[in-house]
């Protein structure tokens, strides 16, 4: 009969106990590029941009509604999460603008925070992940960013209008041009 030494139960055990302990109250941040595929993932502006309230305009050719520029602050700029308050439906993410300021004489706005919510639950497709949860946060971040029109810019926006899918598309690829004012932060929990 074999006899396991003393070392081995004790590393077993703290192997053990740090798989069932409770996540830790101070979350680690880092930073990533698009795509990404976590459950939680605050978004940050990198570049601050004069912008118009006319909707259709273009963020990335620098009009449109930008962010506020932020950089440490998690409760200014775009924040992502779950949300279960529209389970079932065949609603795959939906956004709420909580603060506008206005910031020039030309009637420039810059949105001070923005949430993205993003449905636990698509009906008939279940939680989204992979392609189809970096294609419904991209989404909804362009509308964040100004991009209102659906049919304005098929690229990003017209792939999620469908009547007969839940969800219909592909991920938006960004240009040079997003990832340099775009910065994705995902906090592991």
């Amino acid at each position: 009969m074999k006899v396991w030494p003393t070392a081995f139960f004790a590393a077993l055990l703290t192997c053990a106990t740090t798989l069932l302990a409770p996540p830790s109250a101070v979350a680690a941040t880092a930073w990533v590029d698009y795509p990404f595929f976590r459950d939680s993932v605050p978004v940050y502006n990198a570049l601050g941009v004069s912008g118009t309230t006319t909707a259709a305009h273009r963020w990335e050719v620098g009009t449109g509604i930008d962010l506020v520029p932020v950089s440490s602050d998690p409760y200014r700029g775009i924040t992502i999460r779950w949300s279960s308050a529209r389970s079932g439906t065949k609603v795959g993410g939906w956004v709420e603008v909580g603060k506008w300021y206005q910031t020039g004489p030309n009637g420039g706005f810059e949105i001070g925070d923005c949430t993205v919510n993003v449905n636990t639950n698509v009906g008939g497709v279940g939680r989204p992940y992979g392609k189809w949860l970096a294609a419904i946060v991209s989404h909804e971040v362009a509308h964040c960013l100004g991009h209102w029109d659906h049919a304005a810019y098929p690229h990003i926006m017209r792939p999620f209008i469908s009547k007969n899918e839940a969800l219909a598309g592909t991920a938006w690829i960004p240009t040079a041009t997003d990832l340099a004012r775009i910065r994705v932060a995902y906090t592991t929990n």
